[in-house]
């Protein structure tokens, strides 16, 4: 439960509980924690689970901070970076290409 006085900048969910939001390096569970609440209304996964979890609104500010500093911007409904233009699931996918080419 979130009480008023509660530090946002460190996260008390997740696989990083009790780590600074800024000092996390998963870009991917950064654009998780700071996406904005979509509805339904494209698709809904039929297996999904109805949870009742959602990210505090000042960890998802505190996200979109850091994810600005790391040069990741919020288009429409996914995340690009600033310096490529790819979206950040393609710019992931080419980084760990190259470094599997790299230790071959």
């Amino acid at each position: 439960m979130i009480k008023d006085g509660t530090n946002y900048k460190v996260l008390n969910f997740g696989i990083y509980r009790g780590q600074k939001v800024e000092d996390l390096t998963d870009i991917s569970y950064l654009c998780w924690i700071a996406k904005p609440k979509y509805t339904a209304k494209y698709y809904k996964y039929a297996h999904a689970l109805d949870r009742k979890f959602t990210v505090p609104f000042q960890v998802q500010m505190e996200a979109r901070r850091v994810l600005d500093l790391k040069g990741v911007e919020l288009k429409g409904e996914r995340w690009y970076e600033k310096k490529s233009g790819l979206a950040v699931e393609v710019a992931l996918n080419m980084a760990k290409r190259s470094e599997r080419k790299e230790s071959e």
